[in-house]
């Protein structure tokens, strides 16, 4: 294409997702990542954050954080700083090796993440995480930081220790780079995201970014000798639940988990339109590009008939992890849960009519009392009044946690409810259990298929010993809202009718030949088919 460097973030949660507890295998390979960059002569520009952003579950930050409940993230705070401090003694010195003055390929190490859009503007904080991070790396390493392209953004996310860098999309490069030179007057100008496409949200059309504007300002910017990196080059996937969201209070807009984003590349790696044309303008600034690579052949697998089933509710005792008793109700955070449900339970008796009112509902809660479901009811509807009717039993509340706010003021969101009360009275004796939904091993399936969620469905599909495995993409629209895991691989949520996203997308390194299981947790309404089809191609809705 005609790129020399890859930035990357490191998402705190992937690698420490207990306290304590390291991941760097697999997904959280880092070391591997770094080999593969410097097989194929790419620099990098590492953000290690803490914060990343990134649309990822809570930017990056372990949940753990949050179990602390009066810890002020992203400040000086020392119950925040040691968090730090003790994570960066265990990952630093995993990529001081390649670092470029250490003969690796890392270039750049980023203090924080456009820090200027945080209220906190602690610029003790960043003067700290400067020092903490330049511990590890040395004098022969350049930290910078990242912030909107103005003023504004600039001045409490600057610090005069570190290159500041800014960040813009498609337009005139002219004023983010004069702002820029307010607090960098040396070196290069330089863009470290450049938006060539944008993210999306659950109930909003997926973005289209016009492919002629991004290769314009692309040119403006190389013309005047500034480095350019673009955010995202290469579309991806939220898997699992590792998907963020935006907003906070009543409010919260969930984010896809395509993160396709309209890129260069592809969520599923193929060149586009728009990749050809970046290409071809960048002919004129670098030489000898090499040839664009051919996208892989894609794979329609056809139709899965589910053939077993299982109520949620009938397998709590191999998909609970940790059972809590209580007065009052308690966050996720609270109880160990970091991802998926909790499910909260009391007795209600005594009262005829009762009317219901949760004060806080973070993010999703499905009702039932007795064995009658109540209904759905979201953050937009926390605090108000549901009926529930002279039915007396156990008032159940299935919680889901749709990804912890990455973005903004509001990021010490914690999931699950509070503030309960039944004819104005608050509600005490409460039992909370918390649902990873990491694993289906030991549920009892049954020969049938359940009309109604929450449930779990399996099914198989084949792929014949003779045929080429491909990436597909799995069909949701006649489903309603849950996740789907493939081969013990969490691929992430659906949630129709949408929009944008109504098919799932399957890489091919997931499946295998032979026999391919699939399990679907549907909250509420499953196809009255039974079956899901997989498909050559995505379902985005523009």
């Amino acid at each position: 294409m005609g790129l020399n460097t890859i930035s990357t973030y490191v998402a705190w949660n992937l690698h420490e997702p207990e306290r304590g507890v390291y991941n760097f295998e697999s997904f959280g390979n880092i070391a591997l990542f770094l080999e593969i960059c410097k097989k194929h002569n790419m620099y990098v520009l590492l953000r290690p954050g803490p914060y990343i952003c990134g649309e990822w579950e809570f930017g990056g930050l372990p949940y753990w954080l949050l179990e602390n409940q009066s810890i002020k993230i992203r400040t000086s705070d020392p119950a925040w700083t040691s968090e730090i401090a003790e994570w960066y003694s265990v990952f630093m010195p995993i990529i001081a090796p390649y670092l470029y003055s250490n003969g690796g390929t890392i270039l750049l190490v980023q203090v924080e993440n456009e820090y200027g859009s945080y209220p906190a503007c602690d610029a003790n904080y960043l003067h700290w995480l400067y020092n903490e991070t330049y511990k590890y790396t040395g004098p022969d390493v350049v930290i910078y930081t990242t912030d909107g392209g103005g003023t504004g953004y600039l001045k409490c996310g600057a610090i005069a220790e570190a290159y500041a860098a800014v960040d813009f999309g498609p337009g005139d490069c002219t004023a983010p780079f004069i702002a820029q030179r307010v607090y960098q007057k040396t070196g290069p100008n330089m863009n470290a995201e450049y938006y060539p496409g944008w993210l999306s949200h659950w109930g909003e059309k997926f973005p289209k970014v016009a492919t002629d504007p991004i290769v314009k300002t692309m040119k403006q910017m190389l013309d005047v000798g500034a480095s350019v990196n673009f955010y995202v080059n290469h579309g991806g996937t939220n898997f699992g639940f590792y998907n963020g969201a935006n907003g906070g209070g009543n409010s919260i807009q969930v984010d896809t988990t395509s993160y396709d984003y309209d890129a260069p590349v592809t969520e599923a790696g193929d060149t586009t339109p728009k990749y050809l044309a970046i290409r071809e303008a960048l002919k004129s600034y670098v030489k000898n590009i090499p040839d664009v690579p051919a996208n892989t052949t894609k794979k329609a697998y056809g139709k899965i008939t589910f053939t077993k089933s299982a109520q949620l509710f009938d397998n709590l005792q191999n998909q609970v992890r940790y059972t809590v008793d209580n007065s009052l109700p308690l966050y996720f955070e609270q109880v160990h849960a970091a991802y998926g449900y909790v499910l909260y339970t009391t007795d209600l008796k005594g009262v005829s009519q009762k009317t219901l009112n949760i004060g806080t509902i973070h993010d999703y809660a499905i009702i039932y009392l007795g064995n009658i479901f109540i209904g759905i009811y979201q953050r937009s509807q926390q605090g108000k009044d549901i009926q529930l009717g002279p039915i007396e039993g156990e008032l159940k509340i299935l919680v889901e946690n749709q990804g912890r706010i990455n973005y903004g003021g509001d990021m010490t969101d914690r999931k699950g409810i509070s503030d309960v009360k039944i004819n104005g009275a608050t509600v005490s004796g409460w039992t909370m259990k918390t649902i990873p939904m990491e694993s289906t091993l030991g549920v009892k399936w049954e020969d049938k298929l359940y009309e109604e969620g929450p449930a779990f469905y399996q099914g198989t599909f084949t792929i014949l010993e003779n045929s080429d495995i491909g990436d597909t993409w799995i069909d949701v629209r006649q489903w309603n809202k849950g996740h789907i895991v493939i081969n013990g691989f969490n691929i992430g949520r659906y949630w129709e009718p949408g929009p944008p996203q109504h098919a799932l997308y399957i890489p091919a390194p997931i499946l295998k030949k032979g026999v391919n299981e699939i399990v679907v947790f549907e909250q509420s309404n499953p196809s009255s088919t039974g079956t899901m089809e997989l498909i050559d191609h995505p379902l985005l809705e523009y």
